[in-house]
């Protein structure tokens, strides 16, 4: 990859409520860990662990503190606000980005306390946050290097009920999908981005894309976030071991679901604190 990243991370979640969105993706299926609060922001999170990847979902814990605007999106609405992506390291990344013009911003180290019961452990990170006047259809992107990876996971924390194991896709809805393909070459390397009938497709690892669509591509295929404008991030895609089994967690836990003619399964942005989840067969 020219921008030295290796896959998703994790996508990050806004949402107005931590308990309210926490007991919401329980219902989900999700197994949630202990809650994360970061150390040199006033931001929090729950984070869903899976063997190579995870979601987060980040609220304020104290807005006295810096939330590097988070306070601005959750001002207009909860969803996906940015994509965390796989580095080969921070240093790197941020060398080779700075020289294709991306404007990055230099490497920062971020730690948080992840407040177990019996005591905090610190993991810690280091960021490189992309530019979102250049790569807009990002949004508040950015590349994370973990430098005590050994802390975020334990085995009963990545068996889920819903059956999850990691994530397959993100999509994007752009106004013209041919416009990202120059910016998103930089990142990804131009054999990584294909255009598809449906938009543009980029490979950012062997078992993950992210897609870009045009509102009218989004319509058609229910990956619209109503009432927003693009760009923004509006789908994550997951692997499950088994639809059927996502689905009898579901519906058992009250959550309305739609399933599509692939045989996956679609949950609304209502459900799911203004993202869209779509489940999927390994």
């Amino acid at each position: 990859m020219p921008a030295a990243i290796k896959g998703i991370d994790h996508p990050v979640i806004a949402v107005r409520d931590m308990e309210e969105a926490r007991g919401r993706y329980a219902r989900l299926g999700f197994t949630i860990p202990p809650r994360g609060s970061h150390i040199q922001w006033g931001t929090g999170n729950w984070c869903m662990m899976f063997p190579d990847d995870y979601l987060e979902l980040r609220g304020i814990v104290d807005p006295a503190r810096y939330t590097h605007d988070l306070d601005k999106f959750l001002a207009v609405r909860e969803g996906l606000m940015g994509i965390a992506f796989a580095p080969e390291s921070a240093d790197k990344t941020y060398t080779l980005a700075s020289a294709a013009g991306l404007n990055p911003a230099p490497p920062r180290e971020l730690t948080r306390n992840f407040e177990h019961p019996e005591g905090f452990t610190k993991p810690s990170f280091r960021l490189v946050f992309l530019d979102p006047k250049k790569t807009p259809e990002l949004m508040a992107s950015l590349a994370c290097e973990h430098l005590t990876p050994d802390l975020i996971r334990r085995p009963d924390w990545l068996n889920h009920p819903n059956g999850v194991t990691g994530i397959a896709s993100m999509t994007s809805v752009v106004e013209d999908p041919n416009a990202v393909i120059e910016n998103q070459g930089k990142l990804f390397g131009a054999n990584n981005v294909a255009r598809k009938d449906s938009g543009v497709s980029v490979r950012v690892s062997l078992s993950a894309t992210v897609r870009f669509i045009s509102p009218a591509e989004a319509s058609e295929q229910d990956e619209a976030i109503p009432g927003v404008k693009p760009p923004y991030l509006s789908s994550i895609t997951l692997r499950c071991g088994s639809v059927s089994g996502t689905a009898a967690v579901l519906k058992a836990n009250g959550i309305p679901f739609d399933t599509a003619a692939d045989g996956g399964i679609r949950v609304g942005p209502t459900e799911a604190c203004g993202t869209i989840l779509r489940f999927i067969g390994r």
